[in-house]
């Protein structure tokens, strides 16, 4: 969502940021809160590069830890006699 302020952010500093960059692999930044929002949340970011392997741009993902989520499903769920769901 639109979020007042975010796009004047820089985020080159962030740990997820430079593990991309330098790992060349998607990685996950460390749980912290967001600076535009103040929500809880974890990054999760990849390196996009382009034919001949240079960086173009750094794709990233925002889970918030303070909202349901889909693994809530699996926490509520009650397992039968089969142990399925």
């Amino acid at each position: 969502p639109l979020v007042p302020g975010r796009n004047q952010l820089d985020f080159t500093g962030s740990d997820w940021f430079i593990g991309a960059v330098h790992t060349h692999t998607a990685v996950m930044g460390k749980p912290s809160r967001g600076r535009a929002t103040g929500d809880p949340l974890v990054v999760m970011a990849a390196p996009v590069r382009d034919a001949a392997g240079r960086l173009v741009a750094v794709l990233a993902g925002v889970a918030l830890l303070n909202t349901r989520g889909f693994l809530d499903n699996f926490l509520e769920a009650r397992l039968g006699a089969t142990a399925s769901l």
